[in-house]
């Protein structure tokens, strides 16, 4: 399940340069179809979070995984500028 984040969000994306937004598309990719075996993950225990990079300075993503509801929950991503 992938929820979005609304107008805000939409137009947050809109202003993210296409190579980017491409990063964040395929890292999106890589993390659904295996949220916790992902090259370069970092697990925060206490928070529950985990956090992966888009790219070369190009940010990253921040996100939970609930087992039991078996969803992947995005709380940002953080595209670095072109």
């Amino acid at each position: 399940m992938l929820k979005l984040g609304g107008d805000e969000a939409q137009k947050h994306w809109a202003d993210i340069p296409e190579g980017s937004r491409r990063l964040v598309n395929q890292r999106i990719e890589e993390l659904l179809e295996d949220p916790i075996n992902i090259p370069h993950r970092e697990y925060d225990p206490h928070l529950g979070t985990h956090t992966i990079p888009i790219g070369d300075d190009q940010g990253f993503i921040v996100y939970a995984v609930v087992e039991r509801a078996r969803e992947v929950i995005f709380y940002r991503f953080t595209p670095g500028l072109d």
